[in-house]
């Protein structure tokens, strides 16, 4: 049996509309991490010149994409039961 963090790390990316997005709601998995406190986090992608800035609080977190410090992307992901059972909703611009 396949376990959710290996399906995770094999298959990390979404493409929307041009930018990567993480398929999962675990931002350990994300990048490389910046700042980490119970409220706030920032991370750097591995891949690309992006930061994450991601609010936390305790059935979501709010995420903005930054590139070059201007926000060009929004999305919210709202908990499910692991880090893969979530429901993520992308701001309109």
């Amino acid at each position: 049996m396949v376990k959710p963090s290996n399906i995770a790390k094999s298959i990390y990316k979404f493409t929307l509309s041009g930018f990567n997005l993480p398929l999962n709601s675990n931002i350990l998995l994300w990048g490389k991490i910046i700042h980490k406190s119970d409220l706030f986090s920032i991370i750097a992608d591995n891949k690309t010149n992006e930061m994450y800035y991601v609010s936390l609080f305790n059935n979501k977190q709010e995420i903005k994409i930054m590139l070059n410090k201007k926000v060009i992307l929004e999305f919210t992901d709202y908990f499910g039961d692991n880090e893969l059972s979530f429901r993520r909703v992308i701001k309109d611009r």
